[in-house]
């Protein structure tokens, strides 16, 4: 018997306010279908291999994006998530990515949740802008064997000053997911790291 996943309420919090409620701990699964998670602290976890795909990859935003969301843009392969097959993919400024929403929220919340974005995965969400003038985009490239999304954005509130945040959700043929972390801005406790399916729950 797998434990039933908690479904969270979305609240309603303004640009640039601290979210009230405590940080969510994940416990490692598995959710109701079966996903589990591992970081690469664990034995047996994922290995760090950072590949930068920015000289290589698609440009998704090419310009200045708050709250923006672009595509639908391939994944390169039939993806199965919860389920389901996809094989294109939408990208939030906001440091996530869906199979099927063109939603822009900025206030992340605990997920699951109604509220939230349908099949998303959720790399780092937060209050988050695409600003070419400090080196800002989102890039994908599917080199062959996997899909690389890469976010190079930074939190609305530190106006164009460093550090800001570098990472990437990779998703391979067999249904697994890797989220990678190059660099982290100095806000790192008002995300939220997660996925969530279809019917949010």
């Amino acid at each position: 018997d797998m434990m039933s996943t908690p479904v969270y309420e979305f609240l309603t919090i303004g640009k640039e306010q601290p979210d009230p409620r405590p940080g969510i701990l994940g416990s490692g699964g598995p959710d109701m279908f079966g996903y589990t998670w591992v970081d690469s602290d664990d034995p047996g976890g994922p290995v760090y291999d950072w590949v930068d795909i920015s000289a290589i990859g698609t440009a998704t935003f090419n310009g200045y994006s708050d709250d923006g969301n672009r595509g639908p843009f391939p994944i390169g392969f039939p993806f199965e998530y919860y389920g389901e097959t996809f094989t294109e993919f939408n990208v939030c400024s906001n440091g996530w990515l869906s199979f099927t929403s063109t939603a822009s929220p900025y206030s992340n919340q605990p997920l699951p949740n109604a509220g939230a974005p349908e099949n998303m995965l959720a790399l780092y969400w937060d209050d988050m802008v695409v600003d070419p003038n400090d080196g800002g985009e989102i890039f994908y490239h599917f080199d062959g064997t996997r899909l690389i999304v890469q976010f190079e954005v930074r939190r609305i509130a530190t106006g164009g000053s460093p550090p800001f945040y570098s990472m990437q959700a990779i998703l391979y043929p067999d249904g697994s997911i890797v989220y990678q972390y190059d660099g982290l801005g100095t806000n790192q406790n008002s995300a939220t790291i997660g996925i969530q399916n279809a019917t949010q729950d």
